[in-house]
């Protein structure tokens, strides 16, 4: 049979066409489909595909349009649970013609209105795993518990109802919630790749429906699926209990979707930064992915030009600029420098690269309330200069201090696909970070901090959160105290020893919640513990520095001996440089105790420093 050609669009029209694909009926393993042009003017009704493209070098063939047409083994699964219940669809890698940049060029900036015009996004997931149960086979119980706990205004979570009340709430007893197979694949389910992916994130939050849907039989609503994650995260229903990373991003995609729907307006560069994490097959699609959401991407705006012709380290410099230029604020500075080789060739290090994904926090996030920092005049604008070949920018501003002392990384491996469990092993890792940080902040000594008169160790625990007193100075300092108090020994030692790594796993973690339980007593007692641990998640893979004025602060990974403090005309939190002679390396923003609010600034002692 003859292989599949593409007739072209109209690229030029100024009605956009579009390509659907029209499923045949069939019950065996073969998938034929019609593909056709369509105007988006015409309202044609169809439904749009939201899936993960998978592994490229796994391939099945279909017939379209009488003839052989290559896809990904993913898709293939994907069409086989469509082919007899959903029959006029758009998928991206049939309806776009991928190996036409040009096609690519004027298709991808329509992809925000083809799922908003759909009239439903249907969520593939994935084929059912071999003897596995279904993930989503626990939705309705979940629903029907969350419900009835409403009905009867109880709000305490399954750690601390008895065996007795979780089955009159149709919840598994202590025992089974660790070995029931049903909750289990429910909660390896939000491990699966799809809600790892940048493109689905706007494939979701424009959609006026979605359901989500796994195997050939499994499905249920997007509401009532998050609506489950949620209540069986909050009210700590294991194993979903020991779940972190999954549900922090299943959270921050309904946050994009509410967000769409509410009419919330977000810059691309809080887009970027909020969603780094989630991956993309093309790293330029990591900034291509989110423009259709962003409420400053447009011609009159940031005029992010989507082009799959041009490098990917160009890409990323040309959105910078674009920011820069734009901005009122140096914000794009802040934006955390991960050490190590780009992804995408040399990028100048005021350029974010967005290919890595990375957990730390930028001081300028707006996800963060607390971030409120203004360590320069907030109504002086900036100048920015440029070299020639736009490779170094130059912006007025000036190094008020040096390095002297640096402490290690605050890392928590643990945190991402992981368990609650493994966060508590993890402990002790901390303990060695914030001993050695303690010395350098002399926190020991009795000496006051001389920037602000503070007691040394009210400064040390205030720069460990970056001034997070959101509940308050006095009940804040309590949560430092009461979390400094509680040692990794404090813990039952099974948590420490290795023993739950060779042990049968459903014993060990019904053993590891029995001593959890225990370790705290109950759930509220250790709130100011839980508190003051969550403050501290901004400082992760941070470290802490003394400079040679008797500052402390919390700085960039990258942070070493000798860099400098800078504070820049445009910029509301300090950052640090290292000198490369006539110019400046930019290694991140930090966090100095004592000059946040403007307190070391100073407009006429300013100079242009270049930045490569």
């Amino acid at each position: 049979m003859e292989e599949f050609r593409y007739d072209p669009l109209p690229i030029d029209s100024d009605t956009p066409v579009i390509r659907l694909v029209t499923l045949l009926p069939g019950y065996d393993l073969s998938i034929k489909c019609t593909l056709t042009q369509v105007r988006l003017l015409d309202r044609p009704c169809y439904e749009a595909l939201s899936y993960c493209w998978g592994d490229a070098s796994k391939r099945k063939t279909i017939v379209c349009n009488e003839k052989t047409l290559s896809i990904t083994e993913s898709l293939y699964n994907a069409l086989r649970r469509m082919q007899n219940e959903h029959s006029v669809l758009w998928i991206d890698a049939i309806c776009i013609d991928q190996s036409s940049n040009a096609e690519k060029n004027q298709q991808v900036p329509l992809m925000k209105k083809i799922y908003e015009a759909a009239s439903l996004v249907l969520i593939w997931l994935g084929p059912l795993p071999i003897g596995k149960s279904s993930g989503l086979g626990v939705i309705r119980s979940l629903l029907n518990a969350k419900n009835e706990q409403e009905a009867q205004d109880d709000q305490r979570s399954w750690l601390v109802l008895t065996d007795a009340e979780r089955k009159g709430y149709g919840l598994p007893v202590l025992w089974e919630s660790v070995t029931d197979p049903a909750y289990i694949a429910f909660a390896n389910l939000l491990e699966w790749a799809w809600f790892t992916r940048v493109w689905i994130i706007q494939e979701l939050a424009v959609s006026h429906d979605a359901i989500v849907m796994e195997g050939l039989y499994h499905h249920c609503s997007w509401t009532d699926f998050i609506t489950a994650v949620d209540y069986a995260e909050t009210a700590k229903i294991p194993p979903f209990w020991e779940t972190y990373g999954p549900t922090m991003s299943i959270r921050s995609l309904d946050r994009a979707r509410r967000g769409f729907k509410n009419g919330d307006g977000t810059p691309l560069l809080d887009l970027l930064l909020f969603y780094r994490r989630f991956g993309a097959t093309k790293p330029e699609d990591k900034i291509y992915a989110l423009c259709g959401l962003a409420s400053d991407a447009g011609p009159d705006e940031l005029a992010v030009r989507i082009d799959y012709n041009i490098k990917t380290a160009d890409s990323y410099r040309e959105v910078a600029i674009q920011i820069l230029r734009r901005g009122r604020y140096l914000d794009i500075l802040s934006v955390p420098r991960v050490p190590g080789r780009s992804e995408v060739g040399p990028l100048p290090t005021w350029v974010p690269d967005w290919s890595v994904s990375d957990l730390s926090t930028s001081l300028r996030s707006t996800t963060v309330p607390w971030f409120n920092f203004n360590a320069t005049a907030e109504d002086e604008a900036y100048t920015l200069l440029q070299s020639d070949d736009n490779s170094v920018i130059g912006l007025a501003g000036e190094v008020i201090d040096n390095v002297s002392e640096v402490g290690d990384v605050y890392i928590d491996n643990t945190i991402g696909h992981t368990t609650r469990i493994q966060r508590f092993k993890g402990m002790t890792k901390h303990e060695a970070a914030f001993n050695g940080w303690e010395k350098i902040a002399r926190v020991h000594s009795g000496i006051k901090y001389w920037p602000t008169g503070e007691d040394i160790l009210d400064a040390y625990w205030q720069t460990l959160i970056m001034g997070n007193v959101g509940d308050g100075y006095d009940v804040t300092k309590q949560q430092f105290h009461q979390w400094k108090r509680l040692h990794p020994a404090r813990i039952p030692n099974l948590l420490n020893s290795g023993w739950l790594q060779w042990m049968n796993l459903p014993v060990g973690l019904y053993v590891s919640i029995s001593g959890v339980k225990a370790a705290f007593g109950d759930e509220y007692q250790h709130d100011p513990i839980v508190k003051f641990t969550k403050k501290l998640e901004t400082t992760l893979y941070r470290k802490l520095f003394r400079t040679t004025k008797g500052y402390i602060g919390i700085g960039p990974r990258s942070l070493q001996k000798g860099d400098g403090v800078a504070l820049f005309k445009g910029g509301m939190v300090p950052l640090v440089m290292r000198s490369l002679g006539d110019k400046w390396e930019l290694v991140g923003d930090c966090y100095v105790h004592g000059i946040m609010h403007g307190e070391a600034y100073s407009a006429q002692r300013c100079s242009v420093l270049w930045i490569a």
